[in-house]
């Protein structure tokens, strides 16, 4: 349906003569109009107010976690993993400044004229019209000392789907990046030691235990399929980490953590070492927002209502409408998560190489 937007110029209101979507966001930062009366071009998109997405505080946080993942040994494949998915969310996080410095060297180094369309070269007129447009449409101030003041607040519908969808993937790539590790850790771990495996089967007496128990441990059964067995060449030493896995769903984390405690929570204090990293209350919040991200397309519902009821801000949400997300509110859960993560490195570590 036709679109009613006001020329930037001359402040005429009229009617655009494309197809506009509403339910389509994208379609509308596509989507430029020209004015009737003065000539000059508008962005069609809805107008909705500035907000602030605080880049600044993403792009704050700590790198040094490089440092503290193993490049060699038996946890080099799943450390580097680990350290490659961060480094592709610290990249997203300071993707604005980097966008925005890149602007502004454009917009002082390019000469009038040199900016072409897959038409003929655009007037000096018309790119003066454009850099206005685009900084109405994302509202860039570079008078600003920092990022937080050059994006002063999209106010299209469009730009802040785009800005809120940038932070949604940082905090779907940390917790996609320490789930990955906690399952990639436990096969490798499993795999370097076999009788972590026998362990997490529940198949190997603790101390204390009393005839009757450990006559039930030596009766534990685990049914593999024979072409599992020629896979390994019918050498289960380096692989029963790989045969396991599917015993538990390391997509959650409590199904997670049940596994760790099955293999390595031998003792109280292991135990509740585990219950440390995988029952954090910044973890659990990061899993429910990567949850309402990826099946509730960040709006909030029940379940993540009663997840993140004691979040200062989410618990606040009411059911049905967007979760508010922006850098200040996902920075300290996306370094909760890589200090979960490089615990979870060290505790293993400890307990198969001491």
């Amino acid at each position: 349906m036709p679109n009613q937007i006001t020329c930037l110029r001359c402040r005429h209101s009229f009617r655009t003569i494309e197809d506009y979507d509403a339910e389509d966001p994208l379609q509308a930062v596509q989507m430029f109009a020209q004015c009737p009366i003065c000539n000059s071009v508008s962005p069609s998109s809805p107008v909705e107010s500035s907000a602030s997405y605080h880049f600044k505080a993403l792009g704050a946080l700590s790198r040094s976690y490089a440092k503290s993942i193993p490049s060699d040994g038996p946890f080099a494949i799943p450390g580097q993993a680990f350290r490659q998915n961060l480094h592709r969310v610290f990249a997203t996080a300071i993707a604005p400044e980097m966008f925005a410095a890149q602007y502004m060297f454009c917009r002082e180094k390019l000469p009038v004229g040199a900016i072409t369309t897959t038409g003929p070269m655009l007037s000096a007129e018309a790119i003066a019209q454009m850099r206005q447009v685009a900084a109405q449409e994302f509202r860039w101030d570079f008078s600003g000392t920092d990022v937080d003041g050059w994006f002063g607040g999209a106010h299209s519908v469009a730009s802040k789907l785009a800005f809120e969808s940038l932070i949604g993937s940082i905090l779907i790539g940390t917790w996609t990046a320490f789930e990955t590790l906690a399952g990639d850790l436990w096969v490798t771990a499993l795999n370097e030691n076999p009788r972590l495996g026998v362990r997490a089967l529940g198949a190997e007496p603790k101390p204390g235990d009393d005839n009757n128990e450990r006559r039930r441990t030596t009766r534990i059964k685990q049914a593999l399929p024979i072409q599992r067995l020629q896979r390994y060449d019918y050498n289960l030493k380096h692989a029963l980490g790989d045969l396991l896995r599917e015993k538990w769903d390391f997509g959650r984390r409590d199904e997670t953590r049940d596994a760790y405690k099955a293999a390595f929570g031998l003792t109280p204090e292991d135990a509740s070492e585990l219950d440390n990293i995988f029952d954090n209350i910044e973890l659990r919040w990061l899993a429910a927002m990567r949850n309402a991200l990826v099946h509730r397309g960040g709006i909030a519902d029940e379940q993540f209502l009663s997840l993140v009821e004691t979040h200062p801000t989410w618990g606040k949400t009411e059911v049905g409408k967007p979760i508010t997300i922006n850098g200040l509110l996902a920075a300290p859960l996306v370094e909760n998560a890589i200090g979960r993560g490089l615990k979870l490195l060290a505790f293993v570590h400890a307990r198969i190489f001491t």
